[in-house]
């Protein structure tokens, strides 16, 4: 059994909830997915952002946010990026430029 009191670091939770969205997605039309120690992507195809989904987290770079937003760039759906709290201010440069624009956080 889990020990609730016991909570993942960020980077981990992340690398599940990846994992976890990739299998929901993975009948899309044109699914695709990577994972690594500070971004996934779990993009299934199909044209609504809930259905295609990526995070940048932990240390993540602003390599690592190049390669998330060519991924979803490439695929030509929308999709919902997440950024946790942990990455690096820089990235946000190389998303702009992507033309991916701020959501309110919560």
């Amino acid at each position: 059994m889990v020990d609730p009191e016991v909570i993942p670091p960020t980077p981990e939770l992340w690398q599940v909830y990846g994992r976890h969205v990739a299998r929901m997605l993975q009948l899309g039309p044109a699914f695709r997915e990577e994972h690594c120690d500070a971004h996934f992507i779990a993009l299934s195809g199909a044209p609504h952002a809930a259905l295609n989904q990526a995070a940048l987290f932990g240390a993540a770079t602003k390599r690592n946010a190049a390669a998330v937003a060519a991924a979803i760039g490439d695929g030509g759906q929308p999709a919902i990026l997440a950024v946790s709290a942990t990455v690096a201010a820089d990235v946000s440069t190389t998303l702009e430029r992507a033309g991916f624009l701020p959501a309110a956080t919560f």
